[in-house]
């Protein structure tokens, strides 16, 4: 089999896992995990809204309806459960901000295929919830994750941009910039952004600091806003540097000194990373962009799960390596195959 049949065959694989974490619930969102302990998780709103897009490029790639029908499921679900001033509840049924954002995504992406207004105003919505919540920094703490302002919040603030453009409102683009704003005040000399992690007392995870560089780079794509080009290539050159010199491939946490206390690595940060390099290569066609992204995509692909007496599992892959990593230990999570689809689909 050649690579290009490879990753057909294992773009169907983690495309049918998606599918199978719809059914988990019956509900039309995806289960956020399937744990090696208790089995599959409630739907997760948040990852629900961003695996939409990555769905609808799978049933375009593949040529296979069921990928668009799930995204449309999807969609309606998240639909139903818009709370009256535009939020969206995470796991445990509280307002957040940065999961309201990441389905702003999945509503435009649904728009722009089919035209349907409903998608449309229902990002509006959010988009109205996300500034009326923001700080007058230009931060988010209120209904933010653990009551903490993030930088990895670039990513609600790119998805504004995005909604702005469609509208053509100033209100959500001015909202944006002003976190955007306060996101580069927080980055270190070393690259290293402030507020990465999920709380004040833990490292940041190389998911939640590829987060950021999304944010930055999808906002860079927008508005050429030299800036936030300026903050992504400083962190992207850091982390391209422990790529060299620590080894081929990323560890799961770094400290502010770029250090990690461990070996283990973050499956979706790895394929996030994969994933912007390959961005970057079609930018500015830097080579090494592309080698440190293959590279990368080919260490995930031996962690696909392609048999298993459990049939849960068969198409996705945990979220840690080793599997009792610190992140998602002993679990396979939504978000982590939504991201390896990505890669696979930009690596053609």
């Amino acid at each position: 089999m050649n690579d290009k049949e490879d990753n057909k065959f294992r773009l169907k694989l983690a495309g049918d896992w998606l599918l199978r974490c719809q059914r988990a619930n019956n509900d039309g969102g995806y289960a956020a995990f399937y744990s090696l302990w208790k089995g599959w998780s409630k739907s997760y709103p948040e990852t629900t809204g961003y695996i939409i897009p990555t769905m609808l490029s799978l049933a375009d790639f593949l040529n296979e309806d069921i990928y668009r029908l799930s995204a449309i499921r999807a969609g309606q679900w998240l639909l139903q459960i818009q709370r009256s001033n535009g939020a969206f509840l995470d796991l445990s049924g509280r307002p957040q901000v940065f999961d309201t954002g990441q389905i702003i995504e999945g509503f435009l992406a649904l728009y722009n295929t089919n035209g349907d207004e409903c998608y449309l105003h229902a990002a509006k919505r959010a988009g109205i919830f996300l500034v009326e919540t923001q700080e007058k920094d230009g931060a988010w703490t209120k209904y933010s994750f653990n009551n903490v302002p993030h930088t990895y919040y670039s990513r609600v603030a790119a998805n504004l941009l995005k909604l702005s453009d469609i509208l053509n409102d100033a209100y959500f683009r001015n909202s944006a910039k002003l976190h955007l704003q306060w996101v580069m005040k927080q980055q270190k000399e070393n690259g290293y952004f402030r507020y990465m992690a999920f709380s004040v007392d833990e490292l940041p995870y190389l998911h939640t600091i590829v987060y950021v560089l999304e944010g930055l780079f999808e906002s860079y794509k927008m508005t050429k806003n030299e800036g936030y080009y300026a903050c992504l290539m400083k962190t992207v050159n850091a982390l391209l540097r422990l790529n060299i010199t620590n080894g081929p491939i990323l560890f799961s946490q770094y400290d502010e000194n770029w250090r990690s206390p461990n070996n283990e690595k973050c499956t979706v940060g790895l394929a996030q990373w994969a994933n912007l390099l390959i961005n970057l290569y079609d930018l500015f066609e830097d080579r090494q962009y592309l080698e440190v992204a293959i590279e990368t995509i080919n260490y995930l692909k031996n962690k696909q799960v392609l048999k298993s007496i459990i049939k849960n599992l068969i198409g996705a892959l945990p979220g840690s390596i080793p599997i009792w990593g610190k992140y998602f230990r002993f679990s396979f999570n939504n978000w982590t195959v939504k991201f390896f689809i990505n890669a696979l689909l930009l690596q053609k």
